[in-house]
């Protein structure tokens, strides 16, 4: 359903139900895919008396980068998920940690919500898997995702600047896009930048890499994680609670503590030296995303769900 141009973004929240009242009159369930735009959902389950299911992978107040927002905006963000949590007949959410923190802070039964993952689109486990080289001599690692602040792109030069070997490949964009490049120029690694590519194109962009390397201080259940794992990329990225739920340390990827640079050299220097232990993890992590992260499990949970939101 689409905005009318003619109608303000600020008055469409509003008039929603109406603009759209034939389509809207015949649904079972009103969804939300994300809980930011819980507000508008809200509205429409109660004036069609409909029943609100909630789905969330990002929990916002749950990451560091909440602390730094306005009053208004936090506000916003409270009142979106208080009205998910207790208002909705069901809720799905895609970590542990994320039940964990919605259940204390809202004050919900645990057993109102539902783990449900991310999957992979197929195209990554037909087309971006292969079995890894062993005596590769030149390594690829990549980072996918927004250029910002709890990304921590920057210390993606200081993690392999001591490296001769490894050639970074960078895909995306953001407000540190010009520092990046800027301080890409003080390393001697090739460094590759590409602009944001349709998702169905980064299987492609994965296929001959080797690592995943995410810094990252923030994370919901990582689509970029997965989408790695399942093109066999092996994944080094910081120990907080979704990545857990994903990475098994030295089993099929690195989890680093305390955003320990050097331990991300360690790790990336243990994987450039023992070839056969690359591949090894690489298969395990393939393995592991094609087990939990399919699209058939995926279906089977959310429809699970649908039951579940019109049982009443």
């Amino acid at each position: 359903m689409n905005r009318p141009k003619w109608i303000p973004l600020l008055l469409y929240s509003l008039v929603f139900p109406l603009v759209h009242y034939k389509e809207l009159k015949k649904v079972d369930i009103i969804k939300t895919n994300q809980i930011s735009g819980t507000l508008e959902a809200f509205y429409c389950s109660l004036f069609f008396y409909k029943p609100l299911y909630s789905r969330s992978g990002y929990i916002r107040s749950s990451n560091p980068s909440y602390f730094n927002l306005s009053f208004f905006s936090k506000l916003l963000i409270y009142v979106e998920e208080f009205i998910a949590c207790k208002f909705s007949r069901t809720i799905s959410v895609s970590s542990r940690y994320a039940i964990s923190h919605l259940s204390k802070k809202y004050n919900i039964p645990k057993k109102k919500f539902l783990l449900l993952y991310n999957f992979v689109d197929p195209i990554f486990f037909s087309k971006a898997f292969r079995k890894k080289n062993s005596n590769k001599k030149k390594i690829n690692v990549c980072f996918v995702g927004r250029l910002v602040t709890s990304k921590q792109p920057l210390l993606l030069l200081k993690i392999i600047e001591d490296f001769n070997n490894v050639t970074l490949h960078i895909l995306g964009d953001g407000p540190l896009l010009h520092q990046l490049k800027k301080e890409s120029l003080k390393i001697k690694n090739k460094i590759f930048f590409y602009k944001k590519i349709d998702n169905k194109k980064v299987s492609k962009f994965m296929k001959n890499k080797d690592i995943l390397l995410l810094p990252t201080l923030e994370e919901g259940n990582s689509k970029v994680i997965l989408e790695a794992m399942s093109s066999g990329l092996i994944i080094l990225t910081n120990d907080i609670s979704c990545n857990k739920e994903l990475i098994k340390n030295r089993y099929n990827g690195f989890l680093v503590k305390n955003n320990n640079i050097e331990l991300y050299k360690k790790h990336m220097r243990y994987l450039i030296e023992n070839s056969k232990y690359r591949c090894k993890l690489s298969l395990r992590a393939f393995l592991f995303a094609k087990k939990m992260f399919t699209r058939k499990n995926f279906l089977k949970l959310e429809l699970r769900q649908y039951t579940n939101a019109v049982k009443f």
